[in-house]
């Protein structure tokens, strides 16, 4: 990049593609938007930050908005050559996830210096269970560099339009809410740690929550398909990997517990009355479970969880996965290991120390990445049956331990 260039808007796609797809999308979706007319009073460039519930919420979040938004967008999307422009038109700046990327830095306040309005989610990825996570601590130090207004956009109802597990989409109602929460001279004077403090408290958030006041019906077909995704622990007989989902029925293949997914997202009685009344409570049980599950494991060598028929790929940011081998994907206390299966005999195997992992994530719903000595892998399973989330907590109470 040139010194002092920086990434623009194409203005024709931006107004052409972005608006004419969020109208469609307001529609499909029931969205309604609030209190934005007073954010579109403010003049010049923002900073638009939001929760993070849904893959269109950078579309729908920036539509009544005057500013043409430009996002900071993982890497992982400029993979596909057709999505790699799109992005480019539509001004977005990628970034590796949780990892230092300098450039993705120089490139925000260059086009913020620039008079462009930089979109940010502070959680860095989708939610998994519908309520707000840990922000990045940067956030506010960022913000401040850039020294624009601060506005604030809160998706309410969108987590459960789509929950990240689900196969299919439902229609309810999705509210969209609009705060100008600090002007130019509050960002540019307020102390660093106030206002994250408020970005925090902007952001706090829990759809079920919300819905337990509002009772929003949600309709779609099969509601309860591929929760597994993200529950995999049985919560009566605490077997893992022995939830299965079918329809709108979520039951454990090991005791026959077994409930139903309402249109409300809540979870009813089918055989047994649900011990935990939705999926993000029953998250924050399992989350302690695996604590426990994990701390069980005498030796560092003894297997946490092990699925087969994985497929493995290496790549590096922004550039095209390429195929490694296929195999068993296996985690110990002390490593994530690939095993290369033909004919059913392992012929090879990669080892991964957890202290060495870095920009550990789950892209979408269905794959998960990490960094090992500047290299990205990433894991995938043709079955949608398969957690990779489980994966992923373990490894962050590994890495925290």
């Amino acid at each position: 990049m040139k010194k002092n260039s920086y990434i623009k808007v194409n203005g024709f796609i931006y107004g052409v593609v972005a608006k004419c797809l969020c109208f469609f999308l307001s529609l499909k979706y029931n969205i309604k938007y609030e209190n934005y007319k007073e954010v579109r009073k403010v003049k010049g460039p923002i900073t638009l930050i939001c929760n993070h519930v849904g893959f269109w919420d950078p579309f729908i979040i920036a539509y009544p908005l005057k500013q043409k938004i430009q996002y900071i967008t993982s890497d992982n999307i400029f993979r596909s050559k057709i999505l790699k422009n799109v992005m480019k038109w539509l001004g977005s700046i990628p970034k590796t996830k949780f990892m230092e990327d300098r450039l993705s830095l120089i490139n925000v306040l260059r086009t913020s210096k620039n008079g462009g309005s930089i979109g940010l989610f502070p959680e860095g990825r989708r939610s998994f269970d519908g309520a707000s996570i840990e922000i990045i601590e940067t956030t506010a130090k960022l913000i401040k560099k850039m020294g624009v207004p601060l506005v604030g956009a809160k998706i309410k109802g969108g987590f459960l339009s789509l929950p990240r597990w689900a196969k299919y989409k439902r229609r309810g109602k999705i509210l969209i809410d609009y705060t100008l929460l600090l002007t130019a001279d509050e960002v540019k004077n307020l102390p660093e740690e106030e206002m994250l403090q408020i970005i925090k408290e902007h952001l706090r958030f829990n759809e079920y929550e919300y819905q337990s006041n509002v009772m929003t019906e949600f309709y779609g077909k099969r509601p309860a398909e591929d929760l597994e995704q993200l529950l995999y622990v049985c919560p009566k007989c605490k077997t893992v990997a022995s939830l299965e989902s079918d329809d709108d029925k979520f039951f454990c293949k090991s005791c026959g517990y077994s409930v139903i997914m309402s249109r409300y997202g809540f979870f009813e009685k089918d055989k047994d009355e649900p011990i935990f009344k939705n999926p993000h409570l029953q998250n924050e049980w399992q989350k302690e479970f695996t604590l426990g599950f994990i701390n069980a494991k005498p030796n560092v060598t003894d297997v946490i969880f092990k699925d087969k028929n994985a497929d493995f790929h290496i790549g590096y940011k922004a550039s095209p996965l390429e195929p490694l081998f296929s195999g068993d994907f296996i985690l110990t206390k002390e490593a994530l290991i690939f095993t290369c299966i033909e004919n059913g005999t392992e012929t090879s195997r990669k080892k991964f120390l957890i202290k060495d992992i870095k920009g550990l994530n789950i892209q979408n719903k269905e794959k998960f990445e990490f960094y090992h000595d500047d290299t990205l892998y990433r894991v995938g399973f043709e079955s949608t049956k398969v957690s990779l989330f489980k994966y992923f907590v373990a490894i962050n109470i590994l890495t925290e331990s």
